[in-house]
């Protein structure tokens, strides 16, 4: 197993890397149609299972953020999906900034999506 430290690698002061840290110790809870998506600490992404996913990027998610459980960008990988998706809406609003890319691999396909979303609240999540 490999570690990295990402000691020092910022301009900004403890204080407001908090929220960052507190997303990544403390990941919301994220479901996808009622099923329950898991999060991998060591990639700080919500992974989701290959069986659960359509061939395209699209669906409905839920992030049960919290000020306990804050969202500080959010990244969903998706096996399986080697298309992006045509539109993302957080909270019904077009999400403008996001950044997304498709991983080949050996075994397939995989969609990266990373969201520029910071809420201490309940994030309703659509990919189109």
């Amino acid at each position: 197993m490999t570690k990295l430290m990402l000691c020092g690698c910022t301009k900004g002061d403890a204080a407001s890397l908090l929220p960052l840290a507190k997303s990544w110790l403390r990941a919301p809870r994220m479901t996808c149609d009622g099923k329950e998506v898991p999060y991998d600490i060591t990639q700080r992404a919500y992974i989701f299972e290959q069986q659960d996913l359509p061939k395209k990027a699209a669906g409905h998610f839920r992030l049960g953020s919290s000020p306990a459980h804050p969202a500080q960008g959010i990244c969903l990988i998706l096996p399986g999906v080697g298309a992006e998706p045509a539109a993302v809406r957080v909270n019904g609003k077009a999400l403008a900034g996001y950044k997304a890319g498709i991983h080949q691999a050996w075994d397939g396909p995989s969609l990266i999506l990373w969201l520029p979303v910071s809420s201490t609240g309940p994030v309703e999540i659509e990919l189109e």
